[in-house]
């Protein structure tokens, strides 16, 4: 174990807080230690340069395997779970020249390497300065090709020429925990990934936060052929020039559960209909994200798709998420679909909006759009008070779309809910459809009677349905989920009710019907009217008819 601080004390032979290696010392000792040893390194609050050279912008804090470094202390600690990261900031710093221009910073302040794996440990460090445009235009504030564990790390200030502004990763599983980026953000026009960029990589990314970053696409995220699994993280306020605002996905299948996207936004590169969209999470060529658990709020895309896009074949399965006051220019303010078959299950779609009174004809499907041969399959959600300009306030069909509805409730608006241009060809069954819906079948046009979206419990508000619902036991079994949008058992009546909430109350049954009486002139065949027996008679009377 090595003790550093910035300036050292003592014999600085980093034996005891009392004798810590400075900030040389520690380039020299990390430089020279071995994969393998067990070697632990204590890094007190204050700001390290990977290298003494001003001109080595090739130079890094080169992780190894066995080897940790736990920043975060003040240095006074004899245990690592006494630092306090938050409030002892480590700074691993780019800014090898110190003379604030980052173009002349070190290209990646952090490197692992290909034989890296979990016991290469970086914990409790501030990463930030990197600029990355030399011959590895990937990762300023980290480039990893193998499985490092990155824990309780802040990302902020990092650049990238290409991809990866504040975390690069090609191959390998690296492990990310409990991070931050903030701030970092792609240069040209490659693929993006502002925050944390991954390729033909599985990397596991939890509990983290990603803001203010930004790249052509894929401001806070980017997967290329990567299969990634991010668990409990916020996107927020990040952007994508091109798409993909929180996250972008080519050609991967990253699972996404209990995740947040807000405030992201896709943009159009200031031209009228460019862009791919996607202010949430853009999917294209074949992505397949699992995407559990998530909301999807406040996203905006200058396209289509203001929580999530795709495009491409790409075919998301989407399940128990919110779609709250999402935005999409020209359509699609919860979701746009093109060309795939996506799955959307238990999701409740509120209050997003289509459209742009300045441009004509922009606003349809405010909740969803689907587009060219997009084949949709929606069962038991919730679409209320979504808002397009122009109609389609949760869905619109286009071109060769055929979404296959069944169990959805579409309610809250004075547009029509769907709407289908020629050659559409939806399959709308069992559902509660506000003004009714010509083209399906066992449609509803009873008020469900709908509460706004509330902590009804589940990991995402839904829309609670009040009793005497039309929705309640009114939908099919057939393909209905055996669990509510908030895990909650299906049926807890006599049937699955409509929507993405099961609801505790049953139909009210049907009243029973009168019994008949027998006196004052009843009906009975035995002590009613002679005008009576000969009715009942009459029919026998006619079958002995020659």
């Amino acid at each position: 174990m090595f003790f550093v601080t910035q300036d050292g004390a003592g014999s600085k032979s980093g034996k005891t807080w009392g004798e810590a290696m400075g900030k040389f010392q520690f380039i020299q000792s990390l430089a020279a230690v071995q994969p393998n040893p067990d070697v632990e390194y204590w890094v007190a609050a204050g700001t390290y340069i990977p290298t003494g050279d001003p001109t080595a912008r090739d130079a890094s804090f080169v992780l190894k395997n066995g080897v940790a470094l736990y920043g975060g202390f003040a240095g006074t600690e004899s245990s690592v779970n006494e630092r306090d990261w938050k409030a002892n900031e480590t700074i691993l710093s780019g800014e090898i020249q110190g003379d604030g221009t980052a173009t002349n910073n070190s290209c990646h302040v952090v490197y692992a390497d290909d034989t890296t794996e979990g016991s290469a440990v970086l914990d409790g460090f501030v990463v930030t300065g990197g600029y990355a445009d030399c011959t590895k235009p990937f990762g300023g504030g980290m480039y990893s090709s193998g499985s490092p564990k990155v824990a309780n790390c802040t990302f902020r200030g990092n650049r990238a020429g290409e991809s990866g502004g504040g975390f690069a990763g090609f191959g390998g599983s690296p492990v990310v925990s409990d991070c931050v980026f903030h701030g970092n953000f792609v240069l040209g026009s490659g693929f993006g990934g502002g925050a944390m960029f991954s390729e033909e990589s599985a990397p596991s990314v939890t509990g983290c936060t990603f803001s203010e970053n930004r790249a052509s696409v894929g401001g806070g995220m980017g997967n290329n052929k990567s299969d990634a699994v991010v668990t409990n993280c916020i996107f927020i306020n990040n952007r994508g020039e091109f798409g993909g605002g929180g996250m972008a996905n080519v050609e991967s299948s990253p699972a996404v559960s209990g995740c947040t996207f807000s405030g992201n936004r896709a943009q159009s590169g200031g031209l009228p209909m460019a862009g791919y969209g996607g202010g949430g999470m853009f999917n294209l060529n074949e992505s397949s994200p699992t995407v559990t658990d998530c909301t999807f709020t406040g996203n905006v895309s200058d396209t289509y798709g203001g929580g999530i896009c795709s495009l491409g074949k790409s075919e998301p399965s989407v399940n128990a998420c919110t779609f709250s006051e999402n935005m999409a220019v020209f359509g699609g303010g919860g979701m746009a679909n093109g060309n795939g078959i996506p799955r959307v299950t238990n999701c409740t779609f509120y209050g997003n909006k289509a459209g742009d009174p300045s441009l004509a004809g922009a606003g349809i499907g405010a909740a969803m759009l689907n587009i060219g041969e997009s084949f949709p399959v929606i069962t038991n959600c919730t679409f209320f008070k979504n808002e397009p300009t122009v109609t389609g306030a949760a869905l619109a069909n286009l071109e060769k779309s055929g979404p296959a509805v069944s169990n959805c409730i579409f309610w809250g608006s004075p547009a029509d809910q769907i709407f289908d241009r020629p050659g559409a060809s939806p399959i709308v069954e069992s559902c509660v459809v506000e003004g009714g819906y010509a083209g399906g079948t066992f449609i509803i046009t009873g008020d469900p009677l709908l509460e706004d979206p509330a902590d009804n419990g589940g990991p995402t508000l839904t829309c609670a349905v009040l009793s005497g619902s039309s929705a309640i036991d009114a939908g099919t079994a057939f393909g209905a989920p055996a669990v509510d949008q908030r895990g909650e058992p299906r049926p807890q009546g006599t049937g699955v009710d409509i929507g993405a909430y099961e609801s505790p109350f049953s139909a009210p049954q049907p009243p029973n019907p009168t019994p008949p009486q027998s006196s004052g002139g009843g009906c009975s065949a035995a002590g009613g009217s002679m005008q009576l027996a000969l009715l009942l008679f009459l029919p026998v009377l006619l079958m002995m008819r020659p």
